[in-house]
């Protein structure tokens, strides 16, 4: 189920709050055309001083950068079930894709990235 504009705007505010914690300042949103191309959500970030761009339809190359890490998870997860099944054969089905997803979105949020001291949950970790 989708959010409401509501519950968008509530966890627009979440998160930002949880970014100033952090030292960081929200500037710029760049968004798909659903809930955030509502008038609510557009005058939450006109009121917050921020501006917001939209991605075109089916341009996934629009953003290249959240693009990259969704095909990093999804190839390490993939590689990560190969691996499974071919030492447990018959054991290890590809219903386990999901749980397989989370892992890899699991370790690359808990690895630094190259040329860095730091991973992302502890650049920015949960509350």
């Amino acid at each position: 189920s989708s959010l409401t504009i509501a519950e968008t705007v509530q966890s627009k505010e979440s998160f930002e709050s949880k970014a100033r914690d952090h030292g960081v300042r929200i500037e710029h949103y760049h968004a798909d055309n659903s809930r955030f191309a509502d008038n609510a959500f557009r005058d939450h970030v006109k009121a917050a001083g921020q501006s917001l761009s939209f991605c075109g339809l089916n341009a996934h190359w629009q953003n290249g950068v959240a693009e990259k890490g969704i095909r990093d998870i999804k190839e390490k997860a993939q590689t990560m079930l190969l691996h499974v099944i071919d030492k447990w054969l018959g054991a290890i089905t590809t219903f386990l894709w999901p749980y397989t997803m989370q892992h890899a979105v699991n370790v690359r949020n808990s690895t630094p990235f190259k040329h860095e001291d730091q991973s992302p949950m502890e650049k920015f970790p949960p509350p």
